[in-house]
């Protein structure tokens, strides 16, 4: 992981309850190559995405920084996956918006 220091562990579940997130559960490895070969002032890199255990129709988000992000900042990590799932599946955007909401 390098000096990839600040850990977050975000908690992700679709919007629209017709979509069963495990379905795409294929797909998960790809969006996180994708994520990670962004180029970026503070880099992050995904180190995982899963099904939540705990959880019904979620997905775990395990995301580390170079630097402290600002509150709400690592949101944007859940952003980016969302619309990496919008571009294999339209049901994930509802009005203009990709949406995976904070769980």
């Amino acid at each position: 992981m390098g000096t990839y220091h600040y850990h977050y562990k975000l908690i992700a579940t679709p919007a629209n309850p017709s979509i069963h997130i495990a379905n795409y559960a294929k797909y998960f490895n790809k969006i996180k190559q994708d994520f990670n070969s962004r180029t970026v002032t503070n880099p992050k890199k995904l180190k995982g995405i899963k099904l939540s255990k705990s959880m019904n129709n979620t997905i775990e988000l395990d995301l580390w920084c170079k630097n402290k992000l600002c509150p709400g900042r690592e949101l944007l990590g859940i952003r980016r996956v969302s619309e990496a799932l919008a571009d294999i599946d339209s049901r994930f955007i509802i009005g203009k918006s990709h949406v995976l909401v904070s769980a």
